[in-house]
């Protein structure tokens, strides 16, 4: 999962690292972040029994006072935070039907690639022969006759490189196969959402309608879950929220629970 810097208005002591000039906050930056702060805190419910959350740390939401003079106030970000929702306990989980298709695929594709007795046994020659040829040139080195055993040693390494077009034989005739088996297991995944036992929310406040960064596209997906409020018209005063995107990353019942614990009309009226 994503992780997202925290970057909280707290008090005088806010780190901006890219910023060499601070200058006061405004009356209307100062009552815009405390309306936020307002908002945020109430929008978001502890975690119920059997789970964990992490709001104390994420949301540790200190005064306003200064901001940095470098950026515009219509481009402020008020909030970026990540909040973690965790289970502690969970039953066992849900199973995707594909799954099972995509374990029975993979055993064949583990079948498919032992090597069959054939290929083995032309491989085991193969080592046998060079086997035989180092014993005979350390031989030669203890009998004192290095010439020899450098030539032994030599053709060793000569009847090694045979093994090489006996294995890319055995994987060009698989190849078709496992390609297709792989193709087959890659589309049924697409269908699993990934598992965890965390779910993850990232909530961003901002005045910039437009952020550099794009905001992930609104909607329902399989490991995740996005709402974004804009700002229908314009900001009545520069500073003032434009724009609250709420991105809930996790297994899909879990995060059910967390959305849950969450009042997406609190967050949505920060741009009302």
């Amino acid at each position: 999962m994503r992780k997202i810097t925290v970057l909280l208005f707290l008090a005088s002591a806010l780190s901006w690292a890219d910023c060499t000039q601070m200058r006061k906050a405004t009356a209307a930056e100062m009552k815009t972040w405390a309306r936020v702060k307002e908002v945020v805190t109430a929008a978001f419910q502890p975690a119920p029994a059997g789970w964990k959350d992490s709001l104390a740390e994420s949301l540790r939401l200190g005064e306003l006072t200064e901001v940095c003079a470098l950026t515009m106030p219509s481009k402020h970000q008020y909030l970026g935070a990540t909040i973690t929702y965790s289970i502690l306990n969970p039953a066992s989980r849900r199973e995707y039907p594909e799954e099972k298709e995509v374990k029975r695929l993979s055993d064949e594709r583990d079948a498919l690639q032992r090597k069959p007795d054939s290929v083995r046994a032309k491989i085991n020659e193969i080592r046998a022969r060079a086997s035989e040829k180092r014993r005979a040139s350390k031989a030669a080195e203890r009998a004192g006759n290095q010439a020899e055993a450098r030539r032994l040693w030599q053709e060793a390494a000569e009847i090694d490189k045979e093994e090489e077009p006996v294995n890319r034989e055995f994987q060009a005739s698989i190849a078709p196969k496992l390609a297709e088996i792989e193709a087959k297991m890659k589309a049924l995944q697409q269908a699993i959402p990934n598992y965890d036992t965390r779910v993850q929310v990232m909530l961003r406040v901002s005045a910039d309608a437009k952020p550099a960064t794009p905001d992930p596209e609104p909607g329902k997906r399989l490991n995740e879950d996005v709402v974004i409020w804009r700002r229908s018209g314009p900001a009545p005063y520069p500073g003032a929220v434009a724009r609250v995107s709420l991105e809930v990353q996790g297994w899909p019942d879990y995060r059910e629970t967390v959305w849950s614990r969450i009042d997406q009309k609190m967050l949505g009226s920060l741009v009302q």
